[in-house]
């Protein structure tokens, strides 16, 4: 359905926020960083935190609350926030004892959410982060490097973490429980039509689907599953599929969890946000005979209603969670059972509602700004000599843009270029003007805020990453040895790096920014001499010609596109002009 009461997005997200706390008066908005959270919190305890795109409620922002969620950011509807909107909530709820931050296994989630945790560990603060992947419906072979799409098992993921986290549970062992819950999860899902954002322009009918037709395995954003089935089978037969997706270990592409008749299994039936309580229901029956009968599972538990939406979409999801095992980490044992079984006051999450939420006091709202500005070094660097020298390699870049851009027209989209160049002029900007500064740490950490702010897409994110390991790095640095030299660069860009790999599986050979940007770190650091570490970056640069594309939309060309790889090149182009 294209028609809507509010069509704005932004109106249509911070509203449905504010309405939240009416529900819980335990929690505040936060309408600058579109986020909600729990302000009764414990400070000595964890803080949880997740977020991603609106549309998906009640995920995430209905989960906030008491032994749950201690606060959810919401992005545009479908798209991710922003790191200052992400840090801005870290800040909001800060904890003595750390964060762990959840998000979905979805490129822009993950990027933006790791910004923010990583900004957080340049500041000296505890922070972790979980992308949650339990999609099983592309397979190994098709999701490659990127891994499982994050579904309804997220849910599941905040429920665990946040009761742990109430008793007291250190981050580490946090980490390590939400880790092997997803591992022990399997989700898919399937849907009846796309659905529209509003704001948007109604699909056209190549874009939609049929009215026998179907798609098995879409995901939350509309994203296509593993195939179009029509005509749209009965719901014996489609359930029949979507649990051999799930359960069938010959299928080794899907056969990520190997739950049988003898193990404790949880079921989540998740309503895609359009289908009728009436229909729903009765397909939720249909799961659970289907299971009982071709595979002896019966499950402990089922939770059936709407946890993670499309928006309106025709369709259900169906997750399963092996609990059998009793998890010991650390020398504590955990019951996942347990932990869902503990009473939360959280608006989306059924049962274990309190008849009174009041609220015990009332914190003001932290400033987007001042969730940023807590950074000092013990030294200082010749700013004018840095200024020179940023200057230099953002304007050689610059330069580099028009065969940039010629490059990734023939084996990308194009915008590559534009991109660094805008991300460029954004930085020679700050650099020109009187905020620039003479304390390291703040000074890299301010060129990554640049960064983000002036670049989109996928590189920009890992730019921004980049730089916050960067300040990281120089501050580990300097807390240990208090000197400004060329080794503490070329050990903070290591770090940098380190930090970059956590988030992204791009590694030298898959044709993308790292086959330049890795040989220059190993270079420089072994060398301690930018210039000779700069021409390896050139000629990593160069050879990603002979590359074929394994990450980015370039994989989409064909082997015979003999150029370099667009983002490499514009690493080589900075670096060069460090060099210079």
């Amino acid at each position: 359905m294209d028609k809507h009461f509010i069509n704005d997005p932004e109106t249509l997200v911070v509203e449905a926020l504010k309405s939240l706390t009416s529900l819980n008066k335990t929690l505040s908005v936060h309408e600058e960083g579109k986020f909600v959270y729990y302000h009764d919190y414990n400070k000595k305890n964890v803080s949880v935190i997740s977020g991603g795109g609106a549309g998906h409620e009640p995920t995430h922002s209905s989960f906030v609350g008491k032994g749950m969620l201690t606060a959810a950011i919401s992005g545009s509807i479908f798209a991710s926030p922003s790191s200052k909107q992400i840090n801005a909530g870290i800040k909001q709820v800060q904890s003595e004892a750390g964060t762990l931050v959840i998000c979905k296994n979805y490129t822009g989630d993950v990027l933006h959410f790791a910004m923010a945790v990583e900004k957080e560990r340049a500041a000296g603060r505890k922070a972790e982060l979980i992308a949650v992947g339990d999609d099983v419906s592309v397979g190994r072979a098709k999701s490659g490097k990127v891994g499982r799409r994050g579904l309804s098992g997220t849910v599941l993921v905040h429920k665990l973490a946040g009761a742990a986290a109430s008793r007291g549970v250190p981050l580490e062992t946090l980490v390590k429980l939400a880790r092997t819950a997803n591992d022990n999860m399997v989700s898919i899902g399937a849907s009846l039509a796309h659905v529209h954002v509003p704001g948007q322009s109604p699909r056209s009918e190549d874009e939609s689907m049929a009215h026998n037709e179907m798609e098995l395995g879409m995901g939350i954003h509309n994203e296509p599953g593993c195939r179009r089935m029509s005509p749209i089978p009965c719901i014996d037969d489609l359930v029949s599929e979507m649990l051999k997706q799930l359960l069938d270990q010959s299928d080794k592409d899907r056969a990520y969890v190997k739950i049988d008749g003898k193990d404790e299994v949880v079921l989540l039936m998740n309503n895609l946000g359009g289908l009728s309580l009436l229909e729903f229901s009765a397909i939720s029956s249909k799961v659970q005979e289907a299971l009982a009968k071709q595979y002896s599972i019966h499950p402990v538990r089922v939770y059936a209603g709407i946890f993670t939406t499309s928006l309106n979409g025709l369709g259900f999801g169906i997750t399963l969670f092996r609990t059998t095992d009793r998890v010991n980490i650390g020398g504590q044992e955990f019951s996942f059972l347990d932990l869902l079984d503990q009473p939360v006051e959280a608006p989306g999450w059924p049962f274990c509602q309190p008849a009174s939420l009041e609220s015990k006091n009332k914190i003001g709202n932290i400033s987007i700004e001042e969730a940023h500005s807590d950074i000092q070094s013990p030294v200082k660097i010749d700013k004018e000599a840095v200024r020179k020298i940023i200057l230099t390699a953002m304007q050689n870049l610059i330069d580099a843009e028009p065969q940039i851009t010629r490059f990734d027209t023939i084996a990308g989209d194009g915008d590559c270029g534009t991109t660094l160049k805008r991300g460029a002029e954004g930085v020679a900007k700050f650099v020109k003007s009187d905020k620039f500064c003479d304390d390291p740490i703040r000074l890299v950490r301010d060129i990554a805020d640049v960064i983000e702010d002036n670049m989109d897409g996928t590189s920009g994110a890992l730019y921004a990453i980049f730089f916050h390991g960067f300040a990281k790095g120089v501050k580990d640095h300097l807390q240990e040895k208090k000197d400004v030299s060329t080794k503490m660069w070329s050990r903070a860009l290591k770090a940098a790096m380190d930090t970059l790999f956590k988030y992204t599986p791009a590694r030298p050979g898959d044709r993308t920014m790292c086959d330049a940007l890795v040989p220059f770190v190993e270079n420089f650091v072994e060398t301690d001499n930018v210039k000779t570490a700069a021409k390896t970056a050139r000629e990593g640069a160069d050879n990603t010609a002979n590359l074929q594309a394994k990450l980015g939309r370039a994989v989409y060309v064909g082997g015979d596109v003999k150029v370099p790889d667009a983002g490499a090149l514009g690493v080589a182009a900075i670096v060069e002009g460090f060099a210079k």
